[in-house]
């Protein structure tokens, strides 16, 4: 298994935007966290930007150099109407985060809850209580709630890709969320990505990545929440 580096920040400002992904804006903590909250952050935007997507990190793309503090509210209020979906790496005790929630609220956007086994319910009405109801479950609706996000092993690095061997007959989460059936024509015994999929019809404009039919579902660095999310079998009926 590959181990996370702390070069991994360095990386991030390389990285540069792939075709046919989402707009993504990541609330997280900018200010107060641990090496540990920090690096985990780091990985999540990591594996989005090698999966295709482009990532707004506040951290890094809204500045911070900001005495007041409004003009960054209306960088990130800009960045959120941009974007397609909001996910959201809750910290309770970060009030930059409670206010750029509320204005992901306000515009109605698709709200995805990253770190569901960090965000604990409450027996009173709180923020954690709403994230947790209206923060999306992309494991449990990939696989019909036989898993969730915050199960057991399932933050466990490169696991779960073996499910998926050559010729699998799958369906793939593509952008817009849209799920296109295909066929699996790499895995990571054949590249250090992922798994490639062949979609059974054209989709996007890059002819050179099988024809415009290609999708990867990450698997370097990438959590076995993160994979399973994103790939399932096609169950022949009998």
């Amino acid at each position: 298994m590959r181990r996370i580096g702390q070069s991994f920040d360095r990386t991030l400002w390389h990285l540069k935007k792939r075709r046919n992904g989402m707009q993504i804006f990541l609330i997280c903590p900018v200010r107060g966290i641990t090496d540990e909250e920090k690096n985990a952050i780091v990985r999540y935007v990591l594996n989005l930007v090698r999966s295709g997507h482009t990532v707004h990190w506040p951290p890094r793309d809204t500045d911070q150099n900001d005495s007041v503090g409004l003009r960054i509210c209306q960088d990130n209020r800009q960045a959120i109407e941009d974007a397609e979906e909001i996910h959201v790496w809750w910290n309770e005790k970060s009030q930059g985060s409670l206010f750029v929630l509320g204005m992901a609220f306000a515009l109605r956007k698709k709200i995805v809850l990253v770190n569901f086994d960090s965000v604990r319910q409450t027996p009173r009405k709180s923020f954690n209580n709403v994230l947790l109801r209206i923060g999306v479950d992309y494991l449990a609706e990939t696989t019909g709630g036989r898993l969730h996000w915050n199960d057991p092993g399932m933050d466990a690095l490169e696991q779960g890709w073996k499910d998926f061997p050559l010729g699998t007959r799958v369906e793939v989460r593509t952008a817009g969320d849209i799920w296109r059936t295909g066929t699996v024509v790499e895995t990571l015994n054949e590249n250090e990505r992922g798994i490639e999929v062949k979609c059974d019809e054209r989709w996007h404009d890059n002819l050179e990545f099988y024809d415009g039919r290609g999708a990867t579902v990450m698997v370097f660095m990438n959590t076995r929440r993160g994979i399973l999310s994103n790939i399932r079998r096609i169950v022949s009926k009998k």
